[in-house]
């Protein structure tokens, strides 16, 4: 069977065209395809940054006790627990500051001879701190100071119970009155 050179022409023609016509409806689909998943990714919400929170800043109060003629700046969440005219402690869950200026209380804690010793520095005078564990913060380990101080405007012996973290903070802030 032998064909005409134009019907040759003519087949070739039909099978371009078909071919024209099966790539537009292929890429009609894949633009169809296409648009759908932009509309799906467009109703998904994109993921957000979560917001880091961020820390509040420490602040400051003054404590003045007019008993023992002492102030000092602590951090503004403790709590007040024990308040007379010649103590207080002042408390957080993990830290403590607790000083009395009674004549009885001075001599209570230079009795035990099983706690160490540490000097520090207070208002430009060394002196010599014991060094208690506070058990009630195991996990956290903060050991607290004792020691005595004498206001040098009254002559009274002021006895304090400090956690050591709080050290610097009472050392720079601490001023006696008359």
């Amino acid at each position: 069977m032998k064909l005409k050179k134009g019907s040759i022409i003519f087949l070739s023609i039909l099978f371009v065209i078909l071919i024209f016509i099966v790539g537009v409806r292929y890429g009609q689909r894949v633009e169809k395809t296409n648009k759908i998943t932009d509309y799906i990714i467009s109703i998904l919400p994109s993921p957000t940054l979560q917001p880091t929170p961020t820390e509040k800043p420490l602040e400051f109060k003054t404590y003045k006790h007019t008993g023992c003629k002492i102030q000092f700046l602590y951090p503004s969440n403790f709590k007040i627990s024990i308040e007379s005219s010649d103590s207080a402690r002042l408390e957080t869950a993990a830290q403590s500051i607790y000083f009395n200026c009674s004549k009885e209380s001075s001599k209570s804690f230079q009795n035990e001879p099983k706690l160490a010793t540490e000097e520090v520095k207070i208002k430009e005078e060394s002196i010599k701190a014991k060094i208690k564990p506070d058990l009630r913060t195991i996990e956290k380990a903060s050991p607290t100071l004792l020691f005595n101080l004498i206001n040098p405007r009254t002559n009274k012996n002021i006895f304090f119970e400090i956690s050591q973290s709080l050290l610097l903070l009472f050392e720079k802030s601490l001023e006696f009155s008359v």
